[in-house]
């Protein structure tokens, strides 16, 4: 019964996604009356049973990868603080966080988004623009809160401080940064792309435990492990 639900729900969510980020090309500031109520959908999915949205949020087509990779992150996020037991109201706006934490590729161009080999340092610093860009965008959006601002902007600060834009460091980075960092690459390496073939779970879940060491707070990626 959830399956079906989480299906509209998957299509709903980087339906959306797609119109926020085709928005931002546009300069028009992210609805966040459209957002609030997906966002909510999915929390409720994964109340009732997180398997079928998460089970479903696994099977990626590359060329809808930028979508549905938001929607994942904010699935995994929503699952991931809800069994840590976290308020209510600081879900919804993680999960808002996870939503919405890639608008400013929007501003990459697809060539370089959907670029089959290995980027340029050139490329890259263009990539390495998107958390800033993406903060930006939803500065201008009324609703928006600090929490989604701060994974727009921090999703990419790693422990050791080789992270980007602000190059924080561990006590910098706020724990749902944190928690967002762990998950966004959780879902991209699990992913087939257009250069690479995702990993299964299990062997994902050891590359994220060795990274801890440097990029990751290992206490949150056992927590994210279990």
């Amino acid at each position: 019964e959830e399956l079906q639900r989480a299906a509209n729900i998957r299509k709903q969510a980087a339906g959306l996604v797609r119109t926020v980020m085709a928005d931002a090309r546009l300069g028009k500031a992210v609805e966040m009356d459209k957002v609030g109520p997906v966002v909510e959908s999915v929390t409720e999915s994964i109340l009732r049973n997180s398997g079928a949205l998460l089970g479903l949020l696994r099977i990626k087509n590359k060329d809808d990868y930028t979508f549905l990779h938001s929607v994942s992150v904010c699935a995994l996020l929503v699952a991931f603080c809800r069994s840590r037991g976290m308020p209510e109201d600081v879900i919804y706006q993680a999960g808002i966080g996870g939503l919405l934490h890639d608008t400013g590729k929007a501003l990459v161009p697809d060539a370089i988004l959907n670029k089959p080999g290995r980027l340029t340092d050139e490329e890259f610093d263009i990539v390495k623009r998107h958390p800033r860009d993406g903060h930006d965008i939803l500065l201008q959006t009324p609703e928006i809160g600090a929490i989604p601002l701060d994974i727009t902007l921090h999703h990419h600060e790693r422990r050791d401080g080789s992270g980007y834009p602000e190059r924080q460091a561990e006590h910098q980075i706020s724990e749902l940064a944190q928690m967002a960092a762990i998950v966004d690459v959780y879902d991209a390496i699990t992913s087939d792309r257009s250069y690479h073939k995702g990993m299964p779970a299990a062997e994902a879940l050891r590359k994220i435990y060795e990274w801890s060491k440097f990029h990751f707070n290992p206490a949150l990626a056992q927590e994210f492990m279990r």
